[in-house]
């Protein structure tokens, strides 16, 4: 997910009557950098952004040109047993899932088992009535968030709210369930492929697409076309099992952090939107197979880097099949924000400086950035 607002009032509610039981964790491995030649620059970086932010912990890996690969976390993954965040440490991605989709729906466009033009009515004839225009959307529009679907998790306070109150039976619901509780027989927000409007459901209807067109779950499809072939053997779709994944916090009054880790479980819950589980060390390896060509033909990933509405005024809109446009220190960036109500994450990929940055913490809301400016260059 994007981001997710919730009333600052129903977070005092729920925390004054809830109490949690976080597991133990297991010992997480770290690598050590402390020789690579900008160690002291990076987790100089690294701690700044984790104590300005407020944030329990914080991972960060550059990987840069020719120079060798580094990597630093600080603070913890687990405040209840104060476990130490590593480098090996797995935590929920949120939205850069996205990226990970849009590869595999663009490989069973290589393998003409789909394209990019085929509608939504005709690759999900069950939801033809349900989802109005649904003869106009397309795959490409669902990727690139210009179908005009709505987006519940950040624009409907019932969606919200039933994250809050009740986040067991939100984390039950099949992708089919979620969509007719909060999507289906909803007005779209403009003609499909007229604007853009960030939309989780978007790529809800994409994993019952990849499901339909391939015959196998989600997760299957994605070990068997990216994690196993990339050896990505930290990565998978999160169903809320995994005590080592670290846990999500949100700041409930100045200085005061509370664990939310069942809100953020309950909205990703193994979803294409954004329900994957990885580390910074099998995002990078990611990003390299991808920006390196090793997954879809140079020709789709174009397409995935190119912006996909023509009339787009401003940063918000500048978006790819799947991938969001940075523009950081003069220099463009291709990649995905994460956010779930507990987490921030960001993965980069900067071509002309040949730099990929991955960044995460485990608190909720948005923050200062800015030193990824000077690794950029």
């Amino acid at each position: 997910m994007k981001k997710i607002i919730l009333p600052i009032v129903l977070l005092l509610s729920v925390f004054a009557c809830r109490e949690l039981e976080v597991p133990q964790p297991s010992a997480v491995s770290t690598v050590d950098y402390s020789q690579h030649p900008k160690n002291a620059e990076y987790l100089a970086y690294v701690k700044d952004y984790q104590q300005k932010s407020q944030s329990p912990g914080a991972v960060m890996l550059v990987a840069k040109g020719n120079d060798p690969l580094w990597a630093g976390a600080v603070g913890f993954s687990n405040l209840e047993h104060r476990t130490p965040f590593g480098t090996e440490t797995p935590f929920r991605i949120g939205s850069i899932t996205k990226v990970f989709v849009s590869a595999l729906v663009l490989k069973l466009v290589e393998e003409d088992r789909l394209r990019l033009d085929d509608k939504l009515a005709t690759l999900l004839p069950q939801l033809a009535g349900a989802i109005p225009s649904s003869d106009q959307i397309t795959v490409r529009q669902l990727l690139a968030h210009t179908s005009g679907v709505i987006d519940p998790p950040n624009q409907s306070l019932r969606y919200q709210t039933d994250i809050v109150n009740d986040p067991g039976a939100l984390k039950s619901l099949t992708t089919q369930e979620r969509l007719q509780k909060y999507v289906t027989n909803q007005a779209l927000l403009f003609q499909p492929g007229s604007n853009y409007s960030y939309s989780n459901p978007g790529y809800w209807l994409l994993e019952l697409i990849i499901e339909n067109v391939s015959g196998q779950s989600l997760s299957a499809q994605m070990a068997e076309k990216l994690l196993i072939p990339l050896g990505l053997t930290r990565t998978h779709l999160d169903r809320g099992t995994d005590n080592n994944v670290a846990r999500g916090y949100t700041v409930t009054t100045p200085g005061n952090v509370r664990d939310v880790t069942t809100w953020d479980v309950a909205e990703g819950n193994g979803m294409a939107a954004g329900g994957l589980v990885s580390t910074v060390g099998d995002i990078h390896r990611f990003y390299t197979a991808l920006f390196g060509g090793k997954i879809i033909s140079a020709s789709l990933l174009a397409d995935m880097q190119k912006q996909q509405l023509a009339n787009c005024t401003g940063p918000d809109c500048e978006y790819g099949l799947g991938l969001e446009i940075w523009h950081v220190g003069g220099k463009t960036g291709f990649g995905h924000n994460g956010a779930l109500i507990g987490i921030e994450a960001n993965a980069l990929y900067f071509p002309e400086t040949k730099t990929t940055v991955v960044l995460y913490k485990n608190l909720g809301g948005g923050s200062d950035k800015s030193f990824l400016e000077k690794i950029a260059q």
